[in-house]
């Protein structure tokens, strides 16, 4: 919009005043809150806060609160009571008008200019919602309020007083001037609520919001980026500027890639979801319209030009699905090189194990053989140790038998010796005797050579068998060997 285009005059108006409890309106409110609706119309002047801004009413509707459509005399009399309470107790008095432009509320089938018929309910309604906004924390100090729906030419407006019965007791040392005012962002909420009431554009945004959340950003989360060059080019000029830290990722958070993010988004609506972006521009057109008739040109032209929020919405919504997509295809991505690291690692860990186990097998051979035959070498040592033994054996045999052929021969000698000598000194030595002596000598030595080889003969047989039980316990030996080798 040019600043040479009209200024358009919003259709809807809400302003707040208020005064202290010395105020000489907040009495004269109270004094007319019984009195007749004539006569509150007729003296209109005398509470109202905004006689610069509207004339007095034609014509005044009836008193309604927040339970009540119409209250009876003693509902109204309890309701002066309270406000006067509020006024002892030094309560403010705030009073909002809302506004209209009749114009808007015939195009809305609010009015009818024929019959002058307003739908009071749904205004009525409306103010609740909004008044509601106040107390929707839950208010301590009891905010009451009472309204009524003033009729003119050109401007209906509603016009509600309310005070507060238990005033906090901090406020009280304020200024009047700082008690009675209210946040920006709450009479913002006041508004929006009053008009959103009015609109009755739940199924307009119903429609929007599937077009949005479930054929475009719906679609996006089946369609990958990567069947797409430009999309893979994008989302890669995206990846460059996101934040190191993936738990930033998120679209409120990534400052510096916004922009590369909402251009990936533009480019998926217009090129993959071109008829449900179509129809979503043209909505948020009309919406932008009729916002411009309801609120008006704003003072600052740049907000003009700025995102509806739905746009807003759309975006945020793809720029997350985005990110997650990416964020799952970079942990994919991780994990795979992490397992191709793990895999190569696994891979030479494997070689190496093999080189040495292969090693280890070779010496275990080696080990193997060297113990097979040490057990041999000791095996035959205790095989052959009964040989060695026998042969031992033999060689004392055949020295004990020297020894004792020598000492029976030095016996024989000895006694022949003697003999000689005793029959020399008898004179009986002669050759006949030495003849038989020597006979009888020589079967004297053969039987005792006999009986030496039967003792010997005997040693073999107890030696054989002894041997052959050795060579019996190494066969079995050898035998649980090669078995436990199998094994």
């Amino acid at each position: 919009m040019s600043k040479d285009d009209k200024k358009i005059i919003p259709a809807i108006v809400h302003k707040v005043r208020w005064v202290s409890c010395g105020s000489k309106k907040f009495k004269s409110y109270i004094d007319y809150i019984d009195r007749d609706e004539a006569t509150r119309n007729y003296n209109f002047d005398d509470f109202s806060l905004y006689n610069d801004y509207m004339g007095n009413p034609e014509k005044s509707g009836s008193l309604f609160t927040e339970k009540n459509d119409y209250m009876t005399k003693k509902e109204i009399k309890e309701l002066k009571k309270n406000f006067e309470l509020a006024q002892k107790n030094k309560s403010m008095m705030w009073q909002d008008v809302f506004s209209f432009n009749n114009d808007w509320l015939i195009e809305n089938g609010y009015f009818n200019p024929k019959t002058k018929v307003l739908d009071e309910a749904k205004i009525r309604n409306a103010i609740r919602k909004s008044m509601g906004e106040l107390t929707k924390d839950g208010n301590e100090n009891e905010l009451i309020w009472s309204a009524s729906i003033h009729y003119n030419t050109k401007h209906i407006h509603v016009h509600v007083a309310s005070v507060e019965l238990k005033p906090n007791k901090e406020n009280l040392k304020k200024d009047f001037r700082e008690r009675g005012k209210r946040k920006m962002k709450v009479i913002k909420t006041m508004k929006s609520k009053f008009i959103n009431d009015l609109r009755n554009r739940d199924e307009f945004y119903k429609e929007l919001d599937v077009l949005v959340r479930d054929n475009m950003v719906g679609s996006k989360k089946e369609y990958s980026f990567m069947k797409d060059r430009i999309l893979r080019e994008k989302m890669l000029d995206m990846l460059r500027h996101l934040p190191k830290d993936k738990r930033e990722w998120n679209y409120e958070r990534i400052k510096e890639a916004k922009p590369y993010v909402d251009s990936l988004s533009k480019y998926y609506v217009e090129n993959f979801c071109r008829d449900d972006f179509q129809r979503f521009k043209k909505m948020i057109i009309e919406d932008k319209k009729e916002q411009l008739k309801i609120y008006g040109t704003p003072k600052d032209l740049s907000k003009l030009s700025e995102l509806h929020y739905k746009e807003a919405d759309l975006y945020r919504r793809m720029g997350n699905t985005i990110i997650k997509e990416l964020k799952d295809f970079v942990k994919e991505e991780e994990y795979k090189n992490k397992r191709l690291q793990y895999l190569k690692e696994k891979k030479k860990y494997k070689k190496k194990s093999y080189r040495s186990k292969k090693e280890n097998e070779k010496k275990n051979k080696i080990n193997l053989a060297d113990n097979k035959k040490n057990y041999d070498i000791k095996m035959d040592r205790e095989i052959n140790k009964p040989f060695e033994e026998k042969k031992a054996n033999n060689n004392e045999f055949k020295k004990e038998d020297n020894n004792l052929k020598n000492e029976n021969n030095n016996d024989i000698l000895d006694d022949k010796k003697s003999s000689d000598n005793k029959l020399s000194s008898l004179n009986l030595l002669n050759s006949k005797f030495e003849s038989k002596y020597k006979n009888e000598n020589k079967s004297m030595r053969f039987n005792l050579a006999i009986a030496m080889n039967n003792v010997k003969r005997a040693i073999r047989n107890d030696l054989e068998h002894y041997i052959n039980m050795l060579e019996f316990e190494k066969m079995e030996r050898q035998k649980e060997y090669e078995s436990g080798l199998e094994i």
